[in-house]
């Protein structure tokens, strides 16, 4: 973590720490602001007629979709229960296709080039989540108390909060609606995305064509044999050596040829640059540039910048990631996670009276799942940062 980074975060902390003495000192709260060390969040009942509104609007397709969540809610916590046992059992055993579970914190676990794209998921996972609790409950009659976003130092999020009493009084049936909606969403959501990137040209098209023609350099190691040359991120590279290179597969199939040592005259979209290739630090038979490449397709407007469709790409599978993995994790039967609440009304559901102690058992059980796949995973992997 550079200097310069250290010393945003520290005014960034600074400014929280103003903000919170200002809080006090001009009675925010009393606006419905409420503002703590590292943490601010509005509560309002502006937004509470727009939910009713869209509640209205299509009722009978919003009961179908969350009647089909409520039972898709069974599903998806048998199938994360299921995962994480499996993963900690793969993890245990140090054996092939274990999945590396990790906390996704900025600066540490998140690099800060990726953190807009984890801000994004994260805005539209808890927008999306809230709004169908929000639309869920009023169908069922519950109406929310306040509308709200907050911010935790640098996460954002949003929040719907429902009446506990008339929320308690519901029977199951509509519980089971109400707290698998959120995920049910989410999941709908990142199917959404994965169509996107399964079909990545066509979110391109028309602004750019669907082929890639050369390679756009997005990121380049340090010290590494382009950074040497003058090779910027964002560059395009076009051909090596006279010979083109229309996709990062023609280039990594004309390096496997080429030996260390060797100059690659490459031209690029600002000049020809001659490279000398340094040995791979996984194979030192193999050449490498020391770029991090991606297809470039050539943009079909002017104003259209050319690296665009690399972020539209890094923000479609930051999105599906997201909203898929943060949607299961909270079907988990574990407090104070949707999926304990789900739990409590499928055990109303098979006539069981004394549930506490099976919801504390199933947090319990869950807990350490997830604190196995964890810990087994940074001691099987080591520190990650995505």
């Amino acid at each position: 973590m550079g200097f310069d980074l250290i010393q945003s975060l520290a005014v960034y902390s600074i400014g929280w720490l103003a903000l919170f003495a200002l809080s006090r000192a001009f009675r925010l709260k009393e606006r419905g602001i409420s503002v703590g060390l590292f943490y601010l969040s509005y509560r309002t009942k502006a937004f509470n007629s727009l939910l009713e509104a869209i509640s209205r609007r299509g009722s009978k397709l919003w009961r179908a979709f969350f009647n089909s969540g409520a039972a898709l809610g069974i599903g998806m916590m048998a199938f994360i229960i299921y995962r994480l046992a499996m993963n900690a059992r793969l993890l245990a055993h140090r054996a092939e296709g274990a999945d590396r579970v990790t906390i996704l914190v900025p600066g540490i676990t998140v690099g800060f080039e990726s953190l807009p794209y984890l801000l994004l998921a994260i805005a539209v996972l808890v927008v999306s989540h809230e709004a169908s609790h929000g639309i869920a409950s009023l169908l069922e009659g519950v109406k929310p108390k306040s509308v709200g976003a907050f911010l935790a130092y640098l996460i954002p999020g949003a929040f719907v909060e429902l009446d506990e009493k008339e929320l308690s009084g519901l029977s199951w049936r509509p519980k089971l609606r109400i707290f698998a909606a959120g995920s049910s969403m989410n999941v709908c959501l990142a199917l959404v995305f994965l169509i996107l990137l399964s079909n990545f040209p066509a979110t391109i098209y028309p602004l750019y064509s669907t082929e890639p023609s050369g390679v756009l350099v997005t990121g380049i190691v340090e010290g590494g044999p382009a950074k040497e040359a003058g090779i910027r991120s964002w560059d395009v590279i076009f051909s090596i050596n006279g010979t083109r290179v229309w996709d990062p597969s023609a280039l990594r199939s004309y390096l496997s040829m080429a030996k260390p040592g060797s100059v690659l005259v490459t031209r690029t979209d600002r000049g020809d640059f001659p490279i000398v290739a340094k040995a791979h630090p996984l194979n030192s038979s193999r050449a490498t540039m020391g770029i991090y490449p991606f297809p470039f397709f050539e943009p079909r407007v002017p104003f259209a910048p050319k690296e665009l469709p690399y972020r539209l790409l890094m923000a479609e599978n930051w999105l599906f990631m997201v909203l898929l993995n943060v949607a299961l994790i909270n079907m988990l039967p574990l407090y104070p996670l949707d999926g304990d609440r789900y739990l409590d009304a499928l055990l109303d559901a098979m006539g069981i009276r004394r549930r506490r102690g099976i919801r504390i058992a199933a947090s319990i059980a869950c807990a350490g799942l997830l604190f196995a796949n964890l810990a087994l995973s940074y001691i099987n992997f080591g520190p990650f940062k995505f």
